[in-house]
């Protein structure tokens, strides 16, 4: 035993920059993943503005809440067949270039929208069912840093759009314009898919589920 600690002693000192590299690369991985696993998690209680009672159904290995996910109306009626009391759409994209013109925008059903997503409207009115597909109402966020004022015309990939509300979630959704859901789907020309669906923790659909 003693010959076996010694020789690994003699080893270490005669490799110990390879050694030394080898537990600066494990630490640095490790510091990474941490991190990472940090940011994830920050960025979850930032873009959470949904009522813990509902399950996001999404496209999977997305964050559908985010960016990424495209699924059919198929699902809906799915959703709608195997019970679920309530199937809510939402289209969530973005528009521009990174650095210049990035837009995020939301796009809901007027009908069901303000059911599950929780926010206070600082100025003006929320969209409403009966309103024109070019009013749209903004994020506390985006309206400080584009001087958005009720009233004023803000344009999305070329469209003009009449601001009627300023919004605020106190989280990420700030950020975003929010349009009806059948204006969203023709601006980025989606057809009838959706970003997601918003339903009741029945019990029907298993969080995590595929």
């Amino acid at each position: 035993m003693r010959s076996m600690i010694r020789m690994a002693f003699n080893t270490l000192r005669s490799f110990w920059k390879v050694v030394l590299l080898m537990i600066i690369f494990f630490a640095i991985t490790v510091f990474a993943y941490l991190l990472l696993n940090g940011y994830k998690a920050s960025a979850r209680r930032l873009f959470q503005t949904l009522n813990q009672d509902y399950l996001i159904v999404h496209e999977t290995d997305t964050e559908a809440e985010f960016y990424g996910s495209r699924i059919p109306t198929q699902i809906g009626r799915d959703l709608q067949v195997m019970g679920c009391s309530q199937v809510v759409p939402v289209f969530h994209s973005t528009t521009g270039t990174l650095g210049r013109n990035f837009q995020f925008v939301m796009g809901v059903d007027l009908a069901q929208y303000q059911d599950v997503e929780q926010f206070e409207m600082l100025a003006g009115r929320a969209l409403q069912v009966g309103d024109h597909e070019r009013l749209a109402m903004v994020g506390r966020t985006l309206a400080e840093r584009e001087d958005i004022a009720v009233g004023d015309v803000y344009q999305l990939r070329g469209r003009d759009f009449e601001v009627i509300g300023i919004f605020e979630t106190r989280a990420f959704y700030d950020n975003d314009a929010w349009i009806s859901l059948s204006s969203a789907q023709k601006l980025f020309g989606w057809g009838d898919d959706v970003s997601y669906y918003i339903i009741p923790d029945e019990g029907i659909v298993q969080p995590g589920c595929e």
